[in-house]
């Protein structure tokens, strides 16, 4: 296959193919787009008698998706969250503590990493 063959319409159909016949999220469809982009940067620059076939293929848009908004936990979901590590084992209240620390005092678990034994005052 040339590389000419490779156009715009043909990657789109590709991309439309992905969605609809072989239920890929709107994600993995920019992900696959991505790596065409990528390609074709490398082609441009290798190749300059490809740069028109790349310049039409790279004007290709991603697609925006939906983003679910993020829904915070209920007192009582959060309650039943800390109750449900085993507090007779060792781990159980290593969890507990640490989902304790977290829904007090909403640090993010990134953050919460990040925390050493000599930071805390369990006073």
């Amino acid at each position: 296959m040339a590389l000419e063959e490779l156009d715009r319409d043909l990657i789109l159909a590709f991309l439309d193919e992905l969605e609809e016949k072989r239920n890929n999220t709107i994600a993995t469809r920019n992900a696959r787009l991505a790596a065409i982009r990528s390609f074709f940067h490398h082609a441009a620059a290798a190749d300059p008698a490809s740069f028109g076939v790349a310049q039409r293929v790279l004007t290709i848009p991603v697609k925006r998706a939906h983003i679910e908004v993020t829904h915070h936990l209920t007192e009582a979901e959060v309650d039943a969250l800390i109750a449900a590590p085993n507090p007779r084992t060792s781990r159980g209240r290593r969890d507990r503590t640490f989902l304790l620390f977290l829904a007090r005092t909403g640090a993010r678990v990134s953050e919460a990493t990040g925390v050493n034994a000599n930071d805390l005052q369990l006073e």
